[in-house]
């Protein structure tokens, strides 16, 4: 190892050996990953194609089966029934799908058939026959065997009446499943891959191995193709590549959806990679022998002139002075002698170089000191660039230095003040709102070497403005004083912005809490307002007029808490808004038109709207309700003395330049609306609460303290914001801004009719809600409309009633908050358990279907908000049951 030759050897050999190791990991690798994934996209294509050609078949099934829906001859009974039975032989021998036509009576015996001997099934006892004649609706079955005859068919059920009897018949088509069949045997991927059609239950049908019709194709009945669509799947303990495409119901045509998957065994790919490994790795051994030749020789070659140049060395090591290497050979090998030779010749000249290496020091030492003044240049310009106003104090009481950032923060001349520190505090001392406590607290500090300090001064002349202040001492590493730091950063808007922030997040906590009262105070007007109903509708009780008048009252004071309720989520933004692109000019025309015929005539009211005013995305009824809210305001503030209210509209444009001029963050186009009076004011005090819910300065029984609450959590939801500027005895500006919206060319909203009558049923409703009181009004309330009812307190029992009587119930309204199990757990179960059965959702809150299925990966078929609208509910519950009970073929 100590010989260079062996050190050159293994270097070459290393050199050769690593390079190539690296090469076969990642070439084997990368080719294993195109590999695969060339024969997934195969697959992934064969797996698309076939569902293609399988969709085909169904629709091809299915036009033979509304040519069949669509013959006269045979469906019409007033034609004989000779006739009818040739229609149907033409039929099958045209359409190459149809096995088979038969007409049964309604105890299931043949009447007629085209399979005239041997008929495989005389009688007909399936469900499916039985559906199709007590739902009279056309039914298809799955694919099944038939008695008799080979592969998988399909049957049709067609309820016919004949003119000339009061009996039902059902006309039967057997299909032929064996163009599906076909199709899928006809799948050749790789030598042993096949593509396979599973029904939901992991049943095969169709494939290539005949033998497992209508069996599970996985044991135990797992099948991965459900849940995803692309992978590996273990099939009689061997991996295999697989990509599935499921086809939907609507492409089947048999009621359930079935799967397509493409298969290829893992190790036919695998084989592929195992070649090029192994090529790769006879490469590696030629090449790591052909490098280790290479390098001996070249390592031998190399080595014997560095040889003779040591011995050569020691020589002159022994003092030799005279002996010379030989300036021979390679260039490297020449030039290595050149070099020893010279060093020779520069040891008898040392005093040459010495003197040339003195000049070299001295210039070099000019360059560290231009150096050096270039590097406190660049320092000092750092210094007065730097957003804190900086000064050095020496232990005398000198200044050392200051930038101008405290010349521009104090507003002093650079000739005043800037001496020492008791000149500094005379000049700035009358720009503090506290003069003597600067003073004491600057003398302080100054005279005292170890305080470190972090502290905050507030200016008021010529403007207010907050001052974070850092002082320490500079010391010398012996630890003795030679200056003080002092650092003033202007921290007014900062301060200003953490002000707003801690604004914002108390309001945000005082709008969770409003959203949870107005929840819990829903579910009790729930059954305050619902049990008022069912008292004043029952027909087995009669009041007199002072009993009605009673009644009246209640349900009145429970509308105006239902509307306080509202106003509540509007606060906490829990409210359902109804966006739409919004004139705001028209808005504002509105209000005033209100205002006018109720307002003191001592009030004027002017408009100054913009007429090229911006379009904004909002919900016109609730952007009015803000400017009334503001307007009623005003008017209280002006209502003893009269005085002027002005309305105002206008495009704002916030960019960087002028951010700073407003209290928002955000850049972008504002539609403005400024509600200004010339009323009372406010004080600073009561303008720091203003937004506060439930306070207010009017009257008892004058106010609730929600209307600017309200307001505030309004706009806050269509992502503006209002500011206000009030003086006392001067007046007050609202000021709302509302992000713009361009308004694309569309259709107009068609109007919806109001005056649709209530609905009625008798179906059978499970209620669920764990508010006793809200469940008994919901049953009320259906009963009463002529529903049967089934009430549930929480979502567990709810799923005991469905397992228990799931073909009775036929819509589920479903409380969103429970105890044991939650509406949206319970709404998970319903979707994996009772397929098809239709669930409203309610609650307290607005739900947003659209939010609802975002975050929890589920999508009710309505939903109703608490207390009910009886008309609103019985209409949904009346449209879901007739939707979900629906015909198959229309």
């Amino acid at each position: 190892m100590n010989s260079i030759r062996t050190r050159f050897l293994l270097v070459l050999l290393a050199v050769g050996l690593i390079p190539m190791v690296f090469v076969i990991l990642v070439t084997n690798q990368s080719t294993r990953d195109s590999l695969e994934e060339s024969e997934r996209e195969k697959i992934a294509a064969v797996t698309y194609e076939v569902a293609r050609q399988a969709r085909l078949v169904m629709d091809s099934a299915v036009n033979d089966l509304v040519a069949l829906q669509g013959n006269r001859i045979v469906t019409d009974s007033s034609i004989p029934m000779d006739i009818r039975v040739e229609e149907m032989k033409r039929l099958v021998a045209a359409y190459k799908m149809f096995d088979d036509i038969t007409l049964y009576d309604s105890k299931g015996v043949i009447v007629r058939s085209t399979t005239n001997e041997n008929h495989p099934e005389p009688e007909e006892k399936t469900l499916w026959f039985k559906d199709c004649l007590s739902q009279q609706e056309v039914i298809t079955s799955r694919p099944h065997h038939v008695v008799g005859e080979d592969g998988l068919h399909l049957k049709v059920y067609i309820p016919l009446n004949i003119a000339s009897t009061v009996e039902r018949f059902v006309l039967r088509a057997r299909l032929k499943f064996d163009p599906m069949w076909d199709l899928i045997d006809g799948i050749k991927i790789g030598e042993r891959g096949e593509a396979v059609l599973l029904d939901p239950r992991g049943r095969l049908i169709a494939g290539r191995d005949k033998e497992m019709i209508s069996r599970p194709y996985f044991s135990g009945g797992v099948t991965p193709f459900w849940s995803h669509s692309k992978g590996f799947v273990k099939k009689e303990d061997e991996d295999y590549y697989f990509h599935s495409e499921i086809l939907p119901v609507d492409d089947t045509g048999v009621g359930e959806a079935w799967v397509i998957a493409c298969l290829r065994p893992r190790s036919e790919v695998l084989a592929y990679v195992q070649q090029a490994v192994t090529l790769q790795s006879r490469i590696a051994l030629i090449v790591l022998i052909v490098t280790g030749l290479i390098g001996f020789w070249l390592a031998k070659m190399i080595a014997n002139p560095i040889i003779r140049a040591s011995a050569v060395a020691r020589r002159v090591e022994d003092g030799e002075l005279n002996v010379r290497i030989q300036e021979q050979g390679v260039s490297e090998i020449k030039q290595l002698g050149v070099s020893f030779n010279a060093m020779i010749d520069e040891v008898r000249n040392h005093r040459y170089e010495l003197e040339g290496m003195v000049d070299s020091r001295t210039k070099s030492l000019r360059n560290s000191q231009k150096k050096l003044e270039d590097t406190s240049a660049q320092l000092r310009a750092s210094y007065e660039a730097a957003r804190d106003g900086i000064i050095v104090v020496g232990i005398e009481g000198n200044f050392i230095a200051a930038n101008q950032r405290v010349i521009d923060l104090f507003q002093m001349s650079e000739e005043i003040g800037l001496n020492n520190v008791v000149d500094f505090a005379e000049g700035v001392k009358s720009k503090f709102s506290k003069p003597s406590q600067f003073i004491s607290s600057w003398t302080k500090i100054n005279n005292d070497d170890s305080q470190v300090r972090e502290l905050e001064w507030i200016m008021t002349n010529p403007e207010e403005k907050i001052l974070s202040v850092y002082t320490s001492p500079v010391l010398l590493p012996n630890g003795s004083q030679i200056a003080r730091f002092w650092s003033f950063r202007d921290v007014t808007e900062e301060r200003r912005l953490q002000k707003g922030l801690e604004q914002a997040q108390k309001m945000e906590a005082v709008g969770r809490l409003a959203g949870g009262v107005a929840h819990d105070f829903n579910n009790l007007l729930t059954g305050i307002i619902g049990n008022l109903s069912l008292v004043k509708t029952s027909d087995d009780r009669v009041f007199d007029e002072a009993d009605n008048d009673f009644i009246l009252s209640a349900k009145k004071a429970s509308h105006r808490a239902a509307e306080l309720v509202k106003q509540l989520l509007g606060f906490s933004r829990q409210s359902h808004l109804e966006l739409d692109y919004c004139q705001v000019n028209e808005v504002i025309d509105e209000v005033k038109s209100l205002l006018k015929s109720t307002i003191d005539p001592k009030i004027s009211i002017s408009v100054n709207c913009n007429d090229d005013l911006w379009t904004v995305e909002a919900d016109g009824t609730q952007v009015e309700q803000v400017i009334m809210n503001l307007c009623v305001n005003a008017i209280d503030a002006m209502n003893c003395s009269g005085g002027e209210l002005d309305l105002v509209s206008e495009n704002v444009s916030i960019s960087e330049n002028n951010i700073h001029n407003y209290s928002s963050d955000e850049c972008g186009d504002f539609v403005k609306i400024s509600v200004t009076d010339n009323g009372t004011g406010m004080s600073p005090e009561i303008k720091a609460k203003l937004f506060e819910p439930f306070f207010t300065t009017k009257e008892q029984g004058k106010g609730t303290g929600l209307g600017l609450a309200t307001s505030y959590g309004i706009v806050k939801q269509h992502g503006g914001w209002i500011e206000c500027e009030s003086n006392l005895g001067v007046g007050t500006e609202f000021s709302i801004y509302l992000p713009r919206k361009d308004a694309p060319d569309r259709e107009m909203k068609k109007n919806i009719n109001d005056n649709i009558l209530e609905a009625t049923g008798d179906e059978t409703i499970l209620v669920v809600d764990d508010e006793d009181v809200v469940r008994k009004v919901a049953e009320g309330t259906l009963k009463a409309h002529g529903f049967k009812t089934i009430s549930a307190a929480n979502g567990k029992e709810a799923i005991e009633v469905l397992e228990e009587r799931s073909e009775d119930v036929m819509l589920v309204l479903l409380d969103l908050t429970m105890p044991v199990m939650s509406g949206i757990e319970t709404l998970a179960i319903i979707r994996e358990r009772f397929v098809g059965m239709p669930v409203i959702v309610c609650s307290g809150y607005m739900v947003d279907l659209e939010g609802f299925e975002i975050e929890n990966g589920l999508r009710p078929d309505a939903a109703i908000q608490k207390p009910y609208d009886i008309k609103d509910l019985t209409l949904k519950i009346r449209h879901l049951i007739d939707e979900a009970h629906a015909p198959l073929f229309a």
